[in-house]
């Protein structure tokens, strides 16, 4: 195939994520993973009970593998891959916690990196035992309420957005720093497609939609272009601010998170 077909034919591909990741085979994958988690959650228990095909076609009708090519799609490795990084040198989360409110280094240096189905529950533990923070503050009589730093499900929506609608052609990783008074997050990409300073976060668009779907089935995101209002909502009810996004970075989109204004006060 000249050059010109193999464009034309890579045409046919939307989105990154949906396109063969060359120079890779099946063996970049973790098999194990896809039939024992992934799969089952994602095609339908009578459907897999009958399914006798060959692991390849399984894998392509996920839109993890292309057939034409003989290797995995970007997705494939992203999700599924036993090194992601080597394909996709920026396709982890850093995450550092910082002495004060300014760049000053902190005690806390947090990478998480592998293919994305591992690394999503062990991230959120993270985030619900390291990042949240609960006490208890007198309310001004003789009772006391249970306040927290951050909603738990407010920072994991906005996580989850970045790690969805990143740009994984991007060699910079997401960066979550955490500050004594914010979070701020910042994944490589912009805003996409249909979305754009005028109507976010009413608009929605798809950078990775195979990955979009992934997160879906593995019950990360619950409904499309819903997780930044309920993030709002739930800091706004904890008693943060709401979220401030820069809309005008090109290269990256960047969320700054107050902490709770009553935690900060105490």
């Amino acid at each position: 195939m000249s050059v010109v077909e193999e464009n034309l034919n890579l045409n046919k591909f939307k989105t990154f994520d949906s396109k063969p990741c060359f120079e890779s085979s099946i063996n970049d994958l973790n098999l194990d993973i896809f039939r024992l988690i992934y799969q089952p959650l994602a095609v339908d228990t009578e459907i897999m009970a009958e399914n006798h095909r060959d692991i390849k076609l399984q894998l392509a009708s996920l839109r993890l593998f292309d057939l034409s090519h003989d290797c995995p799609t970007n997705a494939g490795i992203i999700l599924l891959g036993n090194n992601p990084l080597y394909y996709f040198p920026g396709a982890y989360i850093q995450y550092l916690k910082y002495n004060g409110n300014d760049l000053e280094p902190g005690p806390v240096d947090v990478k998480f990196s592998g293919d994305l189905i591992s690394l999503l529950r062990p991230f959120e533990d993270f985030i619900k035992y390291n990042i949240i923070k609960n006490r208890a503050v007198r309310n001004g009589t003789m009772s006391e309420d249970n306040i927290s730093n951050y909603p738990f499900w407010a920072l994991r929506e906005l996580f989850m957005n970045a790690i969805m609608h990143r740009d994984y052609e991007s060699n910079a990783p997401i960066y979550i720093n955490e500050f004594d008074n914010r979070i701020e997050v910042s994944n490589p990409g912009g805003l996409y497609g249909v979305v754009s300073p005028a109507n976010f976060p009413d608009a929605s668009d798809y950078r990775n939609p195979v990955l979009a779907e992934a997160l879906k089935v593995m019950g990360y995101i619950n409904k499309y272009n819903f997780g930044v209002k309920h993030a709002q909502r739930l800091l706004f009810e904890n008693g943060n601010s709401y979220p401030e996004f820069n809309l005008s970075l090109v290269t990256k989109f960047l969320v700054k998170i107050q902490i709770n204004k009553r935690w900060a006060q105490e």
